[in-house]
């Protein structure tokens, strides 16, 4: 997710894969989103069938994608995304290839815990840095004041 809370796919195998997440960010809708939402595994076995999301099923058929399976994606029992995956053929994916999703949705979950733990991190030290630049400027602006109207630091901050 975005800062604005708006989804974001931060990695694709595929330009196709990319056009069609685009469209579910789009209609706010579609498996990849419904995976993410509610913690569950989604299945569409043929687009054409336009059984879950009419709009979604139809775009996506129209970019050659004829079956999806999307799996969240989990840390400490929260939801943080999902991995989407596309076959340009109905039912493309059977239960070995839907046990391996599983397999690396687990692991890619812990890679997406971490990298989104590391950007918190350094988006904290970039605020903590920030704030020692402002108030080196802010110390000063207050020493100035106090010189000029020979007051105390509570009516130089007043001031300024």
């Amino acid at each position: 997710m975005r800062s604005n809370g708006r989804p974001v796919t931060v990695a694709c195998s595929d330009p196709v894969a990319a056009k069609v997440d685009a469209v579910q960010y789009e209609l706010d809708h579609g498996p990849c989103l419904h995976a993410m939402r509610d913690g569950r595994v989604v299945r569409i076995e043929n687009t054409a069938d336009k059984a879950h999301w009419p709009e979604f099923e139809r775009r996506a058929a129209s970019h050659g994608i004829r079956s999806c399976l999307a799996l969240p994606l989990r840390s400490e029992g929260r939801r943080i995304g999902a991995l989407n995956l596309y076959a340009r053929d109905a039912s493309g994916f059977g239960a070995a290839e839907a046990q391996r999703a599983a397999d690396f949705a687990e692991n890619a979950s812990g890679a997406l815990a971490l990298a989104i733990r590391l950007a918190s991190h350094a988006a904290l030290i970039e605020q903590l840095r920030s704030s020692l630049v402002s108030r080196t400027v802010i110390d000063q602006a207050l020493g100035i004041i106090m010189a000029r109207e020979h007051c105390t630091q509570a009516r130089a901050f007043a001031i300024l």
